[in-house]
């Protein structure tokens, strides 16, 4: 999958892989997570317990690599089949999803969501991906009060795909 124009009209030239366990692709989706985990991690980072678990995520084998015209990793997005507690059924929910902050808008988020959501359909499973932002402004919507008035700091949203 390529890059293609983004808003500014400027060319985002970005290739997306499925990342696998080999080293230098989990170097790479690594680099990723500990920034993710910069900007907005809830607990401290212990790496050892990190990346097993980024590991084991990318030996399913749902997991994206978005990489720039250069080969450097950009963005990443990974999925993991879960079971519905109600139900014998599964679904895709993100592992983790993130993009560089420099190269937001510029569709690479969107080229992962897209990726994903062709596993998802393939595999005939709902999607829901979790796209978070530390630093965003809490909408003043009838929900967004009635959470804030409960302790809760709106950082993102959950969107379903199929």
């Amino acid at each position: 999958l390529k890059g293609k124009r983004h808003k500014a009209g400027l060319i985002m030239d970005f290739t997306i892989e499925v990342a696998g366990t080999d080293e230098a692709s989990f170097k790479d989706v690594f680099g990723l997570l500990v920034k993710l985990h910069a900007e907005g991690g809830y607990a401290v980072l212990d790496a050892d317990v990190a990346a097993g678990s980024a590991w084991h995520i990318l030996d399913e084998g749902l997991a994206f690599l978005a990489r720039d015209a250069d080969g450097k990793p950009i963005g990443t997005l990974a999925l993991t089949q879960l079971q519905f507690w109600y139900s014998l059924d599964t679904y895709l929910q993100d592992a983790w999803f993130f993009v560089l902050p420099e190269l937001r808008n510029k569709r690479v988020g969107l080229a992962l969501m897209q990726r994903a959501r062709s596993v998802a359909d393939e595999l005939n499973k709902i999607l829901l991906v979790t796209v978070t932002n530390p630093d965003r402004r809490p909408k003043k919507t009838p929900m967004t009060l009635i959470s804030q008035n409960a302790g809760y700091v709106p950082v993102g949203y959950t969107i379903r795909a199929r």
